[in-house]
């Protein structure tokens, strides 16, 4: 099946959020890849590179720490974020509300993530689900299904 979006999350303090805005999303006729849900034919680090390199569309889950081992240039959430850059992707960030951004990391990260802290976002709010889940549409490009 065609993903729309490729969900990026740091495992610890993102997966529950990767996991609900994957069913919002679903719920709304859009498909979302989220690496832990999907069968993986192949290397597993292969089958995530393909899988942002074949989507248009990604969500970037922002939640307290997220960034912080992106100063390591072989953390994963750095592989995907930088990916998805190089690929010329579709980025969303979405923002937990305890996510703050690490200024004090910002000579180490990639100027590629540095230019992240500009980028429109999308705040997530419990209390107005419906209301974040309809923004981030918003800024899905989408293709027709094949």
């Amino acid at each position: 099946m065609k993903q729309d979006v490729f969900v990026s999350y740091r495992r610890d303090g993102g997966f529950l959020m990767a996991q609900m805005l994957r069913g919002a999303l679903k719920d709304k006729g859009v498909n979302c890849y989220l690496d832990l849900e999907e069968d993986h034919p192949g290397q597993f680090d292969e089958s995530l590179l393909d899988a942002i390199g074949a989507t248009d569309n990604f969500i970037l889950v922002l939640t307290k720490g997220t960034l912080d081992r992106c100063v390591n240039q072989d953390d994963w959430v750095r592989k995907e974020i930088l990916a998805a850059i190089n690929g010329c992707k579709n980025i969303i960030p979405v923002k937990y509300p305890d996510f703050e951004w690490p200024k004090h990391l910002n000579e180490k990260l990639p100027k590629e993530i540095q230019m992240l802290e500009t980028k429109q976002s999308v705040l997530l709010s419990q209390e107005y689900l419906s209301s974040t889940i309809d923004k981030i549409i918003q800024y899905i490009k989408m293709k027709p299904h094949q």
